[in-house]
């Protein structure tokens, strides 16, 4: 039986006369949600039937409907020239694939749009707030959480590639930080830092290395953080600052635990 995967902020262009997708795949089972893709169409089938784009391996299956189309993504190579190109192109073939890349160029310049552009261009914006409406609920949830512990900061996770959102409690406010990767030189490590802003006057630091096979290591922890709650969102186990954690569990780990490990 094939795996199913469906996309959002996806789309499909033209690289050395090859065309591939990109986008972001909904959940997959080894890596967690919103999974970056990025692969060559070169050996998939491939139709477009009621504005959803469909991709075949013997494997497995991506869908991707139209209204969740990138509208949003630039690439600094897309031009004027790749642009006609594609309208040569597609004038001649006809083909779903050649209208698809035309319409990321046509966005990235935002002029003379195709008739097919413009179609996929007013489902997206509707895509679009259905993706903001989901996003939004899914940060709400996160603040929920971190509701229920004060003076802590929590983070439920669902990403083997360290895209996990942090959500605080501080004092009296609640909010989201999202993380930086900061390449070292002998060790890449991940970032949640917030200074006082707009928002509010909230300023924290929290860092963590990620050791391989799902381990994870604290080396800063503000003081103003007391605790960290890890939930795991994933299908399996992960460690961190050396307690190992089941699916689905969550885990209270005070700051004392925070220890320094380089």
């Amino acid at each position: 039986m094939k795996q199913e995967f469906k996309l959002r902020d996806w789309c499909v262009y033209e690289y050395y006369g090859e065309y591939k997708i990109r986008g972001l795949v909904d959940y997959v089972p080894e890596y967690g949600r919103y999974v970056k893709l990025n692969i060559s169409l070169k050996e998939f089938a491939h139709n477009i039937t009621d504005d959803v784009l469909v991709c075949e391996t013997e494997e497995n299956r991506y869908v991707c409907p139209l209204k969740y189309f990138d509208i949003r993504y630039n690439y600094n190579y897309i031009d004027g020239a790749y642009v006609k190109k594609l309208k040569d192109k597609m004038k001649k073939s006809g083909s779903e694939m050649d209208a698809l890349a035309l319409a990321t160029g046509e966005l990235v310049l935002d002029k003379h749009k195709s008739t097919y552009t413009k179609h996929i261009l007013k489902l997206a914006e509707e895509g679009r707030k259905e993706l903001e409406l989901e996003d939004s609920a899914f940060r709400q949830n996160l603040i929920d959480q971190a509701k229920e512990y004060d003076n802590s900061i929590y983070i439920a996770w669902y990403n083997v590639d360290d895209t996990n959102m942090l959500a605080y409690h501080l004092g009296d406010e609640l909010g989201i930080v999202t993380p930086e990767l900061h390449v070292g030189t002998i060790q890449d490590s991940v970032l949640y830092t917030k200074y006082p802003d707009k928002q509010d006057d909230v300023k924290l630091d929290f860092r963590y290395f990620p050791r391989g096979f799902s381990t994870y290591t604290t080396y800063l922890w503000s003081e103003n953080i007391t605790h960290a709650i890890i939930k795991n969102c994933m299908e399996w186990n992960i460690t961190f600052n050396g307690r190992v954690i089941a699916p689905g569990e969550v885990v209270v780990i005070p700051r004392e635990d925070g220890r320094v490990y380089l």
